[in-house]
């Protein structure tokens, strides 16, 4: 899937609070210099952030450091409720412990936001009070809101989770780069095909051999897992969205078989799919 070098513009503010309502949250997979903060106020799909991808549903928060690749992708399915986000973009400048030695209690945070940081419990709880006051804010206040939220976060680090394996790194225009973009852009397209690991190397114009360690450098997995990965975060949202049979959902999502279907799931989500769907 390729990503999109966004640039983000706020001439007449230090930062920029965005609230979207949409039919369906379908951005290309993108990223920016500036670090972000996205609460899903409502809505469900697959979350990707760098080699990731996770299910989400109403609540789900993350706090991503810049340049970290990132969407969220809704299921497209009838009689869908509106999707809804806040999004706190701020550049990486706000952070500069040289000019506010103050800010070195934050540096804990800054290391896990590199692999963007799962919000939950208590923290999740008051960063949500914390950007609805936002919102009524004046521009002054906003900013004090801002550095509340950080400290927040700083103070319940308990409650905060890394989302990906790699960290974010300097943007690459190299073939490389191309080379795997080409790769997720394929898999995320045909997930309910066979996938084969042979296809996807002739694609990237590699041998078997190089492509499973070319796609291990730059994912941190191997390619059957990330493959697996994706085909389960989609199964969630499929589960919680939709009526559908589970053998159905198998399916949709590239499983040969319900049993395999109900082993990578397991594994990944602790429970099976009729689990899952009854704890929804």
């Amino acid at each position: 899937m390729k990503v999109v070098n966004e640039h983000v513009q706020h001439p007449d503010q230090s930062f920029r609070l965005l609230r979207f309502e949409l039919d369906a949250f379908a951005l290309e997979r993108h990223r920016h210099p500036h670090w972000e903060l996205t609460w899903i106020e409502q809505g469900s799909g697959v979350r990707l952030v760098s080699e990731n991808a996770s299910p989400f549903a109403s609540g789900d928060m993350v706090l991503l450091a810049g340049n970290l690749p990132h969407t969220w992708k809704s299921l497209q399915s009838e009689g869908a409720t509106q999707h809804v986000a806040t999004v706190l973009q701020f550049p990486a400048e706000l952070l500069d412990i040289a000019a506010l030695p103050e800010l070195s209690q934050l540096r804990p945070l800054m290391l896990l936001a590199r692999r963007g940081a799962s919000i939950g419990g208590e923290a999740r709880q008051m960063v949500t009070r914390l950007l609805q006051e936002m919102h009524a804010k004046d521009a002054l206040g906003k900013v004090l809101v801002l550095y509340d939220i950080l400290r927040c976060l700083s103070l319940r680090m308990g409650d905060l989770r890394p989302v990906a394996n790699l960290a974010c790194k300097p943007i690459d225009h190299s073939a490389v780069e191309s080379r795997i973009d080409r790769v997720f852009q394929w898999i995320h397209t045909n997930i309910s095909s066979e996938l084969r690991m042979q296809d996807a190397a002739a694609l990237a114009h590699v041998s078997c051999g190089a492509f499973s360690r070319f796609f291990r450098r730059e994912t941190g997995k191997t390619y059957t897992d990330y493959v697996n990965d994706v085909r389960c975060a989609q199964a969630c949202a499929m589960l919680s969205e939709s009526a559908l049979p589970v053998s159905t959902i198998a399916t949709d999502c590239g499983f040969g078989t319900n049993s395999h279907f109900n082993r990578q799931f397991l594994s990944r989500l602790g429970v099976t799919p009729s689990a899952y769907r009854r704890n929804m």
